[in-house]
């Protein structure tokens, strides 16, 4: 093969590499992969982190949205998503949570109990409402309980005051 020809074909060739590098090396190169999705039986330090990531990206988006960096369909249908998100890793969560302080002849019981004690202080027996009906509810306000938390808590952070600048000889400008 002549020079040129091999000149050409390793310059392709790192051109080639050079644009895929980030997508074969994204750790090297500071790019996050995508998420892997987390297992029942994984990490549950993991599932906490992501959930404290979700809670936390949701108020960043709450505030790009306020200032009017985010537009309303994209930022309600990216809020829409990250709630979703949240409220799986909540579910998993508790999931895992019932599952390390209970077994289900014990949770039987207590729902017996429970039930017992219902129909006594109703003095009748309640209709079967569908499960997990009130769960959803209660895990969404649970979602929206943290990020306000997160939000005030953000917000009671002190301000940095930037120092105004100065005149072009170095002086300050006089107060009016």
């Amino acid at each position: 093969m002549s020079p040129p020809v091999v000149v050409g074909t390793l310059l392709a060739v790192a051109a080639l590499l050079y644009v895929l590098a980030p997508l074969l090396w994204p750790r090297a190169f500071g790019v996050a992969g995508a998420a892997a999705p987390v297992e029942a039986g994984g990490d549950a330090g993991a599932v906490e982190r992501l959930r404290d990531d979700l809670f936390a990206r949701i108020v960043e988006l709450d505030f790009d949205h306020a200032v009017g960096k985010a537009d309303e369909e994209e930022y309600r249908a990216e809020r829409a998503d990250l709630k979703r998100q949240a409220l799986a890793t909540l579910r998993l969560l508790d999931e895992r949570a019932a599952r390390a302080t209970a077994t289900a002849a014990e949770d039987d019981a207590i729902e017996r109990e429970v039930r017992a004690l219902r129909e006594r202080r109703a003095g009748e027996t309640p209709d079967a409402a569908p499960a997990g009906a009130g769960e959803e509810f209660a895990l969404e306000d649970e979602v929206e309980r943290q990020v306000r938390a997160l939000r005030r808590e953000r917000q009671a952070r002190p301000v940095a005051v930037v120092p105004a600048a100065g005149l072009a000889d170095g002086r300050r400008p006089r107060a009016r």
